[in-house]
């Protein structure tokens, strides 16, 4: 997902709730840092192990994902998680997969798609 969507993301995250801070779990750590290395409201832990980045994300009160199978078991296995907000446009239109899935098989109706 592109920065632009995070920072969407993180605006309605902000302009819903109070206090927020983020937890930035990544694959690409230094792409992270890059991208977010003006917020005061973001911490990166260190990079970690996958097991250890999904018991920190199954903790959070609210998750904003990208398009990856990992950020999506997060936030379905997070028993705790309010809001979930997911990228909702990274099908490439009228291809063989985008033809193929349905969107509503694949995230709850209650995650705001952005």
């Amino acid at each position: 997902a592109p920065k632009e969507y995070l920072f969407k993301a993180q605006d309605y995250m902000r302009n819903h709730f109070s206090n927020v801070t983020f937890i930035v779990c990544s694959n690409d750590i230094e792409w992270s840092k890059t991208v977010f290395q003006n917020q005061n409201d973001v911490i990166i832990p260190p990079s970690g192990t996958a097991q250890l980045d999904m018991a920190l994300l199954s903790l959070m009160n609210h998750t904003i994902i990208t398009v990856g199978t990992y950020g999506y078991w997060s936030a379905w296995l997070n028993q705790n998680n309010g809001t979930v907000i997911y990228y909702k446009d990274f099908f490439e239109p009228n291809s063989t997969y985008g033809n193929q899935v349905n969107i509503t098989d694949t995230y709850y109706s209650h995650w705001v798609g952005l």
